[in-house]
């Protein structure tokens, strides 16, 4: 539901999914550490198409290759 809510603010480009698990009580179901992010990446991209793509890697590489590097 948060993702459906971000694109429809027009956040594609900018929208982008971390993989702490720390501090949480519960995963989802399935989803048991990093190991299983694929899982949830294939619930993206049948969710949202190509723009899972951007979310899981796209969007964090362009913030990154913004920061200058000191």
């Amino acid at each position: 539901r948060h993702t459906d809510h971000f694109l429809e603010l027009g956040c594609e480009d900018n929208l982008c999914l971390g993989c702490d698990f720390d501090g949480i009580d519960k995963s989802p179901e399935g989803i048991n550490g990093t190991a299983d992010m694929y899982k949830l990446y294939d619930i993206f991209k049948k969710n949202f198409g190509s723009t899972a793509e951007k979310i899981f890697y796209d969007n964090a590489e362009t913030f990154f290759k913004k920061i200058p590097v000191q």
